[in-house]
């Protein structure tokens, strides 16, 4: 199973939550652990406090035998003129920038 999204999970981690067995969890995966923090991971604003709050989320997945996290692909967003602009911020936030024709 793959999947790709923002950088930030708070949306993808909810599919995992004894809540979503039998409709997204299709794993049946179960982790009281797991659900609390979900819920906590919604709180917090600090993005490495919630990056450190994920990261266990994914080892306590991964621990489980249920899960073997190999990679997480990229959907990166860019706009060219003369050189590269950024098109989304760090953690994933669309950027809308005026965009330039570019005369020449």
């Amino acid at each position: 199973m793959s999947f790709t999204g923002l950088p930030d999970p708070s949306e993808y981690v909810t599919w995992f939550t004894q809540a979503q067995v039998g409709v997204w969890n299709w794993q049946r995966f179960r982790n009281e652990r797991y659900d609390e923090l979900n819920v906590k991971g919604l709180s917090i604003a600090d993005p490495n406090e919630r990056g450190k709050l994920y990261e266990e989320m994914q080892d306590l997945m991964e621990e489980s035998g249920d899960f073997r996290f190999l990679t997480h692909g990229a959907t990166p967003v860019v706009y060219r003129t003369t050189k590269v602009q950024a098109a989304m911020r760090p953690d994933g936030t669309p950027l809308y920038l005026e965009c330039k024709p570019v005369l020449g």
